[in-house]
């Protein structure tokens, strides 16, 4: 109801007092841009698709849709898992294009809220996406063994390559127990033009703070940055390599340049 009084109504009138559509018209409603994007501004993107999906169905756009999906015998949640697949899916139903392009939003705005992290970092198996649990039974036995044995695989793989080690602050010790506990990371050793080992500090990715911290660079604490630049002094390896960014603030250059007489910023 809040929906037909703010957005559908109003509209129907402005219409049909310039002869344009009257309100026994069948065609779908046009809310106007300006409120709707208002009201979405307020919103993070996933429920923002939320809503635009919802308007389309309160005013009319999925109606032959909704006709059509009741009279097949197909069930929706099974519908939207394999129009995720696209064109991978086995035996896609025959819909018709109205449908399709109802099950087309419903997929859009599921992997919208779909918020499961994947971290390569961790031990456990991620679990499935939701879209792909849409219209299925739990895993079987056998499957989820079968995943469990194949993310196992990868983890070995990944370890070849990356690792992964948190710091509990920004001190100079702190950050050399962190590389410590990156194994292969600690234990390079490089030969000059041909393997190196690199470092890099960014003050403009340290801390976010503010309302809009992806517009204006947060300027980290002073003796963080301090305990940054002592760790990066400290790598004198012969193939070892360090690159500070200031984020263009002059405070955080003021703490680097007298640290580093030869360096280049």
């Amino acid at each position: 109801m809040q929906c037909w009084a703010e957005f559908l109504k109003p509209q129907l009138e402005s219409q049909s007092d310039e002869g344009a559509q009257g309100e026994d018209d069948p065609d779908p409603v046009d809310i106007p841009e300006s409120a709707l994007d208002s009201l979405k501004s307020g919103f993070n993107k996933a429920t923002g698709a939320l809503l635009d999906f919802i308007f389309d169905l309160m005013r009319g756009s999925y109606l032959q849709a909704c006709i059509d999906l009741s009279s097949t015998s197909e069930k929706l949640p099974k519908l939207v898992a394999l129009e995720s697949q696209g064109g991978n899916a086995p035996d896609p139903p025959d819909l018709s294009t109205d449908l399709k392009k109802l099950i087309q939003h419903i997929v859009l705005v599921v992997q919208n809220f779909d918020t499961n992290v994947k971290s390569v970092s961790g031990s456990s198996l991620p679990a499935p996406p939701l879209i792909q649990t849409l219209g299925a039974d739990n895993l079987k036995d056998e499957e989820a063994e079968a995943r469990n044995r194949v993310w196992k695989q990868v983890q070995s793989e990944r370890k070849k390559y990356v690792t992964f080690s948190s710091t509990k602050g920004y001190g100079k010790d702190n950050l050399i127990a962190a590389l410590k506990a990156s194994g292969k990371v600690y234990t390079f050793s490089g030969q000059l033009n041909s393997n190196h080992r690199l470092f890099c500090g960014s003050a403009d990715l340290l801390q976010e703070g503010g309302n809009e911290p992806w517009m204006n660079s947060t300027e980290p604490n002073a003796d963080s940055w301090k305990g940054i630049c002592d760790f990066m002094g400290s790598m004198t390896g012969s193939t070892d390599f360090c690159i500070l960014f200031d984020g263009r603030m002059r405070s955080i250059r003021r703490i680097s340049v007298p640290r580093f007489s030869t360096a280049i910023f």
